[in-house]
């Protein structure tokens, strides 16, 4: 048996086992050793100084942690030490002794330091790993609380159903659109007479509902149970918020329960029935219609060839969710649901002929727009294009470091330019009555390439602006400009080489490399480059104005060199 397997049996066995996972973690910083002496520091969520020393047959030990200072034991910090120590050797002592004789086993441990050495091997058997583990278990049931028995469920009265209300009553105070949708759980059951019983509210312990004789009621029951409860309402009511992940699942069930009801009104206004939509979801979009002078915007929804109003509506939900015609099923806002929750309590909105364009203005600066009918009388153009990023740079001004800062734009031709910060939908041609829809996505994807890219957000005395290391431009562009972005900085558009055309004349002792490079439309002379790579500079101004990267035309060129003379 090693030393430190000796030494094991002196430790607490949970000293042990954290200990071990402190030293495979590398926490463990040997500051010092000698031959009689360790120093260490040891990390974790704090930082303790743990030391051990041996001088013969005497041996001792500290640490600075509370678990040392108040048990007066071999706490984890100073096992995962020993561990660092032994692997430096430092424990090479002779394991061949029993561990009640050996020096350092022996007065490791302060309770081998004053009992008669007759009475060492008795107590040696108390740290057997099978003796220290039945009592580390006994030691934690002590003050461990058993599980409460499950308490007798009482019988469920003949006839009594559960019932679940979805909660759509109109709320005057509220600003804001519902998010998710609030069920409340009632109870009732027939009367001596067999007649329909009255609405109760749930009185039935958590016990009863998950212990029901309906299994559908028992999985309503665990899942609403575990649901977030409505903190404005009292416990009796029973009043549920349930998520949009859960809609297909728990809301589903409710209503296949066939005891789901509809209440628009405080009691005692009678409730509907609702039944779950398993179709595919409504679509919220806007009709524009001509009412001459003027025209009108409807608000409707729509699945394939089917058409809702929208005062068909009672409830939408930001999680996707509509309640419409005594069903209930799933939604597609396109998020639009404020502009829908808004124009449901304007109704339709009257525009007159003059101020058709304002209207487009202003409606496509919205955040979203859902989809839109136009009508021929409008002579509104929609248009769906592919956008083009440009990266515009600046260089810093005084007291912005080396940096250079810039915008990210994007160009959706005839200069239809669009910031990437701004809000609306789509960008607008008043005049022209031309709308050019955002593609979103393609815009998102542009905005995490430069992320990856480390070309950071900043905040800045004008905004939130670009922030790109001077070194990472010509990485920036190299990898850029194939991908159709346009770069510009100070107003000059970068660009990145194309064709090279590369010819050599060479003669008894000398050669002469040239051609030319294309960047676009412009060309530059293979030997300007060059001398501008040999000047350490990783760019050259083309004829137009233009900048063109020079660093990827050294390595392409470096072959027709390496095949002249000498």
């Amino acid at each position: 048996m090693s030393v430190l397997e000796q030494l094991a049996e002196s430790f607490p066995a949970d000293s042990v086992l954290r200990g071990d996972n402190y030293y495979r973690s590398a926490v463990v910083r040997i500051d010092s050793m000698t031959k009689n002496r360790v120093r260490a520091t040891v990390g974790g969520s704090k930082r303790y100084r743990v030391e051990l020393q041996h001088y013969g047959d005497a041996f001792d030990y500290s640490c600075t942690c509370p678990y040392s200072g108040e048990h007066g034991e071999g706490c984890l910090h100073v096992w995962a030490t020993l561990r660092a120590a032994e692997e430096q050797d430092w424990l090479a002592l002779s394991g061949e002794d029993d561990s009640h004789t050996n020096p350092l086993v022996r007065l490791l441990n302060p309770v081998f330091r004053s009992i008669p050495a007759a009475a060492r091997a008795q107590l040696k058997g108390q740290f057997q790993p099978w003796k220290r583990a039945l009592n580390s278990a006994k030691e934690a049931m002590r003050y461990s609380v058993p599980a409460p028995a499950a308490p007798a469920s009482p019988a469920w009265p003949a006839g009594r159903e559960v019932l679940y209300v979805i909660d759509a009553t109109p709320d005057p105070y509220q600003q804001t659109v519902p998010r998710q949708v609030v069920v409340e759980t009632y109870t009732h059951q027939p009367r001596k007479d067999g007649a329909p019983g009255k609405l109760k509210a749930t009185t039935i312990t958590d016990w009863e509902w998950v212990t029901a004789p309906d299994p559908q009621d028992r999985l309503i029951g665990q899942a609403l149970l575990g649901a977030e409860r409505n903190a404005y309402y009292s416990d009796i009511s029973r009043r549920f918020t349930i998520p949009g992940w859960a809609y297909n699942t728990t809301l589903r069930a409710i209503c296949q329960t066939g005891r789901c009801l509809l209440r628009t009104a405080p009691p005692p206004r009678e409730m509907r029935p609702l039944q779950w939509d398993d179709g595919e979801p409504w679509e919220f979009f806007i009709e524009v219609k001509p009412d001459t002078p003027s025209f009108r915007a409807y608000g409707a929804m729509r699945r394939g060839e089917q058409r809702m109003a929208l005062e068909e509506s009672v409830l939408a939900t930001t999680d996707g969710l509509l309640i419409a015609r005594d069903h209930i099923g799933r939604f597609d806002h396109r998020g639009a649901l404020p502009l829908m929750h808004a124009m449901r309590q304007s109704g339709p909105l009257a525009v007159p002929s003059s101020g058709l364009s304002d209207f487009l203005k202003t409606l496509y600066d919205l955040p979203a727009v859902p989809s839109i009918e136009w009508p021929a009388d409008a002579r509104v153009t929609e248009v769906r294009l592919p956008p083009c990023p440009v990266l515009k740079l600046k260089a810093p001004t005084s007291g912005q470091g080396s940096f250079l800062f810039g915008e990210l734009l994007f160009d959706y031709g005839d200069a239809c330019i669009i910031e990437a910060d701004r809000a609306g939908a789509a960008g607008v041609d008043q005049k022209q009555r031309r709308v050019v829809v955002r593609d979103l996505s393609a815009e998102r994807d542009a905005r995490q390439r430069l992320n990856a890219m480390d070309v950071r957000q900043e905040w800045t005395s004008r905004g939130q602006k670009l922030r790109i290391a001077p070194a990472h431009l010509p990485r920036v562009v190299s990898q850029l400009t194939p991908l159709n972005w346009r770069i510009e900085a100070e107003g000059k558009l970068y660009r990145t080489p194309g064709e090279i055309d590369v010819s050599v004349s060479s003669g008894i002792d000398w050669f002469e490399l040239n051609g030319t490079v294309a960047y676009g439309d412009q060309t530059v002379a293979l030997p300007k480059l060059l001398a501008a790579l040999e000047r350490g500079a990783n760019t050259v101004v083309l004829d137009d104005g233009s900048i063109g990267a020079a660093r990827g035309v050294a390595r392409q060129v470096r072959p027709a060199r390496a095949d002249g003379p000498g």
